[in-house]
This record gives C-alpha cells, structure tokens and sequence, in this order.
C-alpha cells in the first residue's frame, strides 16, 4: 500500500499561539525557535537579497550598515535590497549591478520600517515644573528628594549611613490625572 506523505510547515510566534488539537495530534514534531537577527545577521541578510536580485559587491557596504538597520524586519530588508539596485541604476552603474555603500546610505535615507512606522519617534516638548497647575504636594514631594540630596550632599551623606536614601518614586493615579506631565518635568 502507497501512503502519500504531506510535510506541514507552518509559522506562530510562539508554541503556545498553536490550537491545543493540532499539537496534541502531533502534527508538529518538531519545533524550531527562531530568533530575531541581530545586527550582523540583518546586514548578512541585507547582502543576500542583494546578491538574489542580481547585484554584487554589497557585501561589505551591507555588513557597515548593519548597525543602521535595528528594527528592520525581512520585508523591509527586501525593500531595502530593491531601493539599494534602484539608487545603482540611477547612478549609472546599471549593467553592473554593483552596490555601493553610497548606495545602501541612499536608499535608507527617507525609509521608515514597518516596525517603526507607528511609533512616535519625535521628542516630547520641555516640560518644567512651571508649566505643571496644580499637583501642589506631589511636586513638592518629589523636588525635595531629587534637589536636597544635591543641595544638601554633606548631610545627607552623614544621614543615609544609618539607611538608604529613597531611589525612586512611582507615581500612579487614574488617568489623565499628571503623572506623565510630572514625569517629563523630572
């Protein structure tokens, strides 16, 4: 008797994410954990897709970027390649399909990860304590343990042998409340 056999593969960010029927069925016999690549893996992979789409010698430009390329998923690392042979066509070097680091720097510039397209990446306004009305005690509270220990550093040296000064603060609160309008002021 012929049995067909069927190799399944499939993909989920964790076992876990798995339905409990097809792990109980051992339809998955093994399970291989993937990590996510680290900066050189990203840059290896960078030159790669490159060399796949028909371009060369972006090795070494592709392994310099690679400390640029934090947050980059695979479909970004492929845009990336694609931009990377556009920006070498333009440049002249179309027959070639040598890859510059000049190249990959140009294809960069202006493209945002997915990953990171969401992400307000912009730094927040200076906050002072001026610009907080109200929240008398909580301000005052924490202006007295970050500026006294400064202001008073002999004394409070002397004092804390005894015990620890306060490391910390956690402030809570229901929302809307401050708590990150004070945090930005500190």
């Amino acid at each position: 008797v012929l049995r067909s056999c069927v190799f399944v593969a499939a993909t989920a960010r964790s076992p876990d994410s798995v339905h409990d029927l097809l792990r109980r069925e051992h339809l998955f016999a093994k399970l291989f954990e993937l990590g996510v690549p680290d900066g050189e893996q990203r840059g290896e992979l960078l030159s790669q897709l490159i060399q796949s789409l028909g371009g060369d010698g972006a090795a070494s430009a592709a392994l310099a970027a690679s400390p640029r390329l934090e947050g980059y998923r695979s479909t970004d690392l492929v845009t990336l390649a694609i931009r990377a042979l556009l920006q070498a066509s333009a440049s002249g070097r179309a027959g070639s399909g040598t890859v510059t680091a000049a190249d990959l720097e140009a294809a960069m510039d202006g493209y945002v990860p997915v990953s990171l397209q969401a992400a307000n990446l912009s730094t927040p306004p200076a906050t002072r304590w001026g610009d907080i009305g109200g929240l008398f005690r909580a301000k005052r509270a924490l202006k007295d343990m970050l500026e006294l220990p400064t202001r008073y550093a002999p004394l409070f040296r002397h004092a804390s042998k005894g015990g620890k000064l306060p490391m910390g603060a956690l402030l809570f609160g229901p929302p809307g409340c401050g708590k990150t309008l004070i945090a930005a002021a500190v």
